[in-house]
């Protein structure tokens, strides 16, 4: 890749959100990528043949998404569909049941243009106990 190409281009990101009987959450993950600083090209929703509501709760997002329903293949059969569809140069993973910090992809993107060698990267997260009333590092 010419990396004298305008930054954007560098790090243009596909987000893939796999979801399966995730209806409580999915509407909250979604969300949370349509709430980046930094936005994705395109965002896959790949619903892995959920038998809860879920795909009633992703239908207010559809003109901000692609989405997909599949039999269910497993959250990596449902990865692997999405990788199929993104355009970008970067992917994105994200969870049905989980969400990301406003600023997730503009961090990713700093971290990558100060490191172009990378072919991946992770981040940290923190853990919700909704229930406890308490999160984690």
């Amino acid at each position: 890749m010419d990396l004298s190409l305008r930054d954007s281009k560098i790090f243009s990101v596909t987000a893939v959100i796999t979801a399966y009987n995730n209806a409580q959450y999915i509407g909250r993950a979604i969300e949370s990528v349509l709430n980046q600083t930094y936005k994705p090209e395109k965002i896959i929703v790949i619903n892995d043949g959920s038998t809860d509501n879920t795909e009633e709760m992703i239908a207010p997002f559809k003109h901000n998404i692609l989405y997909i329903h599949q039999k269910n293949c497993g959250a990596s059969g449902a990865r692997n569909c999405g990788i199929l569809k993104a355009t970008s140069t970067w992917i994105a993973f994200l969870d049905g049941d989980d969400k990301w910090l406003p600023d997730h992809l503009e961090r990713s993107r700093c971290l990558i243009k100060e490191n172009r060698h990378l072919h991946w990267t992770t981040g940290n997260f923190i853990t919700c106990l909704a229930k406890d009333n308490r999160s984690s590092v």
